[in-house]
This record gives C-alpha cells, sequence and structure tokens, in this order.
C-alpha cells in the first residue's frame, strides 16, 4: 500500500516523455493510472485471499485462475 502513490508518481513522468507526440497505442494518462489502479486492486485481493495458505494452496488457486480466464478469452464455457 505503502509503494502504490509512489508508483503512480512516474506516471506523469512517462508521459512527459511522449510530450507532443503521439503516445504509443493511444493511451491518455487516466486509462494508464485506471490500469494501474486496478491490476493493484486485483493484486491486493489475491494477498488478502491467501493470506495464511500454504505456497501449495496458493499455485493450485492461481492455476485455476489463470485456466479460467483463457477459457473466458477463448470464449469456452
Amino acid at each position: 500500500m505503502e509503494l502504490f502513490p509512489l508508483a503512480l508518481a512516474l506516471t506523469p513522468e512517462f508521459f512527459a516523455a511522449y510530450e507532443g507526440q503521439e503516445m504509443p497505442f493511444g493511451l491518455t494518462e487516466g486509462e494508464f493510472v485506471e490500469y494501474a489502479a486496478n491490476q493493484f486492486d486485483r493484486r491486493m485481493k489475491v494477498l488478502e485471499r491467501d493470506r495464511g495458505k500454504s505456497f501449495s494452496d496458493m499455485e493450485t488457486a492461481v492455476m485455476a485462475e489463470l485456466a479460467e480466464a483463457e477459457e473466458a478469452a477463448l470464449g469456452i464455457s
């Protein structure tokens, strides 16, 4: 939690390097920050969910989530 604001503080510096130019992939700073915040939230939920679990239990849960995400991306139900 303490590092998240520091990470976000780098965003303006990154976008400043492209001042006056088109940003790669057409990204806006707001979209970039929103994506970073969403990823942070997802990571925090995983950490909270897996607190106190063994590595093996965490690995099993992550592998199941990855398989589910891949199936969803491929349109497999």
